[in-house]
C-alpha cells in the first residue's frame, strides 16, 4: 500500500515546468523509482515487531466547501480561446511519443495547454454557487494516525495540519477522489490577482 502525502508544490525528480532535460516518461524511469521505493519498505518492514496491544478506530466526514472563485469572465475566456485556437498548433494525441514531457509540453503546445485552462475555467463559472463535496477521512492504528483527504495539497498545509493536531498525525491526499491543489490561502489569493492572459503563458 502506497500513501501519498502532501506534495502540491514539490516536483518529482527533476519533474519541474522549464527543464528542458528532464529524465524520460516512461515504464524504465517508473521501474526504477518503484524499485527503490520497495528496497525502503522491504528494509521497514524487516524492523517492524508486531504488537497485540493496538486499537483501531476510523472516521468519515463529509463537507460542502465554497468553490475558488473564478479570475476571468466568460467574455475574457471567450476572447482567449478565439486566440487559442487561430494558433493551429498540431495535436500530440493521446499517448504522447517519447520527446514529449510533462516539464515542456506547455511551452511546446501552449494552445492546447491554454484550452485546457480555459475549459477549467469555464466549468468554475458554471459551477461557481455548486457546493464543493469533500470527504475526510481519518484513520488511526495504535498510535499511527492518518488524515485523508481529496486534494492535492501544499506541504504548508500538512505542516499546519501537523502543528494543530494534539496526537501525531501523517496527511494524505489524493483520497477518495480529486479536487485539484490545496494551496495555503496567502498564494491563493495571490494568484487571484494576475490576469488570467499571464496566468496562461508558460513563458512568463
Amino acid at each position: 500500500l502506497f500513501l501519498q502525502g502532501c506534495a502540491g508544490d514539490v516536483a518529482p525528480l527533476d519533474f519541474w515546468f522549464g527543464n528542458t532535460h528532464p529524465q524520460p516518461h516512461g515504464f524504465q524511469t517508473a521501474a526504477r523509482i518503484g524499485a527503490a521505493l520497495g528496497e525502503s519498505a522491504a528494509g521497514a518492514f524487516n524492523t517492524i515487531e508486531p504488537t497485540a496491544a493496538g486499537a483501531v478506530a476510523a472516521e468519515t466526514t463529509h463537507l460542502d466547501l465554497r468553490r475558488r472563485h473564478p479570475v476571468a469572465t466568460l467574455e475574457v475566456l471567450d476572447a482567449l480561446e478565439t486566440e487559442a485556437r487561430a494558433k493551429r498548433e498540431p495535436d500530440f494525441g493521446e499517448t504522447w511519443t517519447d520527446d514529449i514531457h510533462t516539464t515542456t509540453s506547455a511551452q511546446r503546445f501552449p494552445a492546447n495547454y491554454q484550452l485546457a485552462r480555459i475549459t477549467q475555467a469555464r466549468e468554475l463559472l458554471r459551477r461557481q454557487q455548486d457546493p464543493l463535496h469533500v470527504e475526510l477521512q481519518c484513520l488511526r492504528i495504535a498510535d499511527a494516525t492518518y488524515l485523508a483527504m481529496p486534494f492535492e495539497p501544499f506541504t504548508e498545509i500538512g505542516q499546519q495540519i501537523e502543528a494543530g493536531s494534539p496526537v501525531s498525525v501523517t496527511v494524505l491526499g489524493y483520497s477518495n477522489g480529486y479536487h485539484g491543489y490545496l494551496p495555503p490561502a496567502e498564494p491563493a489569493r495571490e494568484i487571484s490577482t494576475i490576469p488570467t492572459r499571464e496566468l496562461l503563458d508558460q513563458d512568463r
